[in-house]
């Protein structure tokens, strides 16, 4: 199925913009923040203006309606997932659930000498709590180099690196060069 650019960009409001240069937008920090499609943006504005309450926080009408909403919401995200919404964990975004793996199970559960595998296309929030966690306990953090040519990882290199890791970090597709990288 061929990639129709144009209806993707029909989806987000924003992309519409035409720039003071006679440009359209075209938006690559996506690691920051990302662009919403109008189907969120719809959804977000129905919960604002129909039922904005705290979910399973009390017990009235616009509390009913978003906990329901909320957990359709979940069931819908874990069955595109495969899995159930009891092992789902929902952050504000990647780096919280970076620091979530960093903070909460390496520094619990690796110790010196295991190894962490990092790409060179990972972005600073994939870096940093590593090399943290390498200078507190000693763990030894390899990076995968970039196939110069194809600007894709470097999977003979990534096969090498991964064999006795204990966690490997990897972008399947970099935000910076739009390349999707075959680590299935």
């Amino acid at each position: 199925m061929p990639l129709d650019v144009e209806a993707i960009r029909s989806d987000f409001p924003i992309l519409g913009r035409m720039l003071p240069n006679g440009k359209k937008l075209v938006y690559f920090d996506n690691a920051a923040t990302s662009q919403k499609p109008k189907c969120v943006i719809d959804s977000m504005s129905r919960y604002y203006e129909e039922y904005n309450s705290n979910a399973h926080r009390a017990n009235h009408t616009l509390a009913d309606e978003a906990t329901s909403a909320l957990e359709n919401a979940r069931s819908v995200i874990s069955e595109f997932f495969g899995t159930s919404p009891d092992q789902m964990i929902y952050t504000s975004g990647a780096t919280e659930a970076i620091n979530l793996v960093s903070y909460g199970w390496a520094r619990e559960n690796l110790s010196e000498g295991d190894v962490i595998v990092l790409t060179e296309m990972e972005h600073h929030a994939d870096i940093v709590p590593w090399q943290q966690l390498s200078k507190e306990k000693g763990v030894e953090v390899r990076y995968v180099p970039i196939d110069t040519d194809s600007f894709t990882l470097d999977m003979d290199a990534f096969e090498i690196a991964a064999q006795d890791a204990a966690l490997v970090c990897v972008v399947p597709t970099s935000n910076v060069l739009g390349a999707r990288h075959a680590v299935e």
